[in-house]
């Protein structure tokens, strides 16, 4: 069932969801990109998640590990 992927709003936000209680978040803004690495410790993170698996569209994990690489080389991490 896990590792799942999903993309939103515009090809700017991609998940890695590792399993319920664990997700990796990929931010893309202009030039810049951010990757976090989320624990679910608390409802509010709980909610966030099944709103994206809801609202999003599943990609594959090539997708996903591609446009991580692509965010590595060609754009700025936001610390």
């Amino acid at each position: 069932m896990f590792p799942k992927y999903f993309c939103l709003k515009q090809n700017k936000f991609y998940f890695k969801i590792i399993n319920l209680s664990h997700f990796q978040e990929l931010k893309i803004i202009g030039s810049k990109y951010q990757l976090s690495d989320i624990q679910i410790l608390k409802l509010p993170e709980r909610i966030y998640l099944q709103d994206l698996m809801a609202n999003g569209y599943e990609i594959s994990e090539i997708e996903y590990t591609e446009k991580v690489n692509y965010c590595i080389k060609n754009l700025t991490l936001i610390n």
